[in-house]
């Protein structure tokens, strides 16, 4: 009997380490190497720092010392060090984000590959493009809070605007960080958006013909149509659907309307104070239901009835309201459709 058990023991314990051999051996299937190092200790003038390596919102790890130019001798068998990064990932496609920790709203962000066995290296160059590290003025912020606790910050969209061209955009999700971005901004020579950056990736692309732009993703996806008249003021766009706009005299949106008739309109407005997103018009199409294309403010808004696959909407009145700030311009709003939030506008 001893025998036995000794050998259903000694059997149990094998069957024990095959499992966990086995279990191994699946977590590293199919995994790759990617190696991270830069330049940008080297390029920026803002004393030492750490680069900070965030693959899918998460830090990896950090880099500690440039490297002066791109070279072709690095390699993942060189293992971690003060001068570049290596992790282990399985299979796929990734997006990165490199904080410079010198400066709050410098990052640099892209994307690799990683395939197994093999060892996928990116250098982050900031000698090629400054723009996308460099520290912008943010002269314009939009504050999204609850209503009922003004310590509760959900969003927050700071602008960097240059002769009433957006720059750039530093988002800041405070229930979800790992959405946190900036993004970069570019122009043709008539002054209009065609690119949006997400460090060196373009993230949204705008084709123009004549007055005519159409917007693709990062894949190349067809997003939307928009339409402008020869003054450049928008006429009708396509998101899922035809969205015609209508006027009044002083160039404000009155109503939207679909192929199945208005289903909005836009009422009371106070022609003396301005709609602080028009602040950022020149990406109106890229941020459409901000509403940057409204010039000032209205008070009122018409909502038509609506009918639905297993649901109706009735015919509902929003009502706005707003504070001032010492110059004339809102610094608070609050409306009847969200409820619960306060908008805060912030200027420089």
């Amino acid at each position: 009997m001893k025998t036995i058990a000794t050998n259903f023991t000694t059997l149990f314990f094998l069957l024990v380490l095959f499992v966990v051999a086995g279990c191994n051996k699946n977590e590293n299937e199919n995994a790759g190497n990617v190696l991270f190092y830069t330049n940008a200790q080297a390029m920026l003038n803002c004393g030492p720092f750490d680069v900070e390596i965030y693959i899918d919102g998460s830090l990896e790890g950090i880099i500690e010392k440039p490297v002066t130019q791109e070279s072709e001798n690095v390699d993942c068998g060189f293992g971690n060090n003060e001068f570049v990064l290596v992790i282990e990932k399985p299979e796929g496609d990734y997006e990165f984000t490199a904080k410079l920790t010198c400066s709050e709203s410098a990052e640099y962000m892209g994307e690799f590959t990683v395939k197994e066995d093999s060892c996928s290296v990116v250098f982050i160059d900031l000698g090629i493009d400054n723009s996308q590290s460099q520290t912008f003025d943010y002269n314009f912020t939009y504050t999204v809070l609850h209503e009922d606790d003004l310590t509760d910050t959900i969003i927050k969209q700071e602008y960097a605007i240059e002769d009433g061209r957006v720059l750039a955009e530093k988002f800041t999700n405070y229930d979800n960080p790992q959405y946190n971005h900036i993004h970069f901004f570019e122009y043709d020579e008539n002054g209009r958006i065609v690119k949006e950056m997400r460090g060196n990736v373009t993230f949204m692309s705008v084709e123009w013909d004549g007055n005519t732009a159409r917007v693709y993703n990062k894949n190349d996806d067809f997003i939307g149509e928009f339409n402008f008249d020869s003054s450049m003021r928008l006429e009708s766009y396509n998101r899922n659907g035809d969205i015609y706009l209508s006027y009044d005299e002083t160039g404000n949106i009155i109503a939207a309307s679909s192929n199945g008739g208005t289903f909005v309109e836009y009422l009371d407005y106070d022609y003396s104070i301005m709609n602080p997103l028009s602040l950022i018009k020149s990406i109106a199409i890229l941020r459409i239901d901000y509403k940057p294309h409204f010039t000032n403010v209205f008070k009122t808004e018409k909502a038509y009835p609506y009918e639905g696959d297993d649901f109706s909407v009735p015919l509902n009145f929003y009502e706005y309201s707003w504070t001032l700030n010492s110059d004339g311009l809102i610094e608070t709003m609050t409306d009847e459709k969200t409820m619960i939030y306060l908008q805060k506008f912030e200027y420089k």
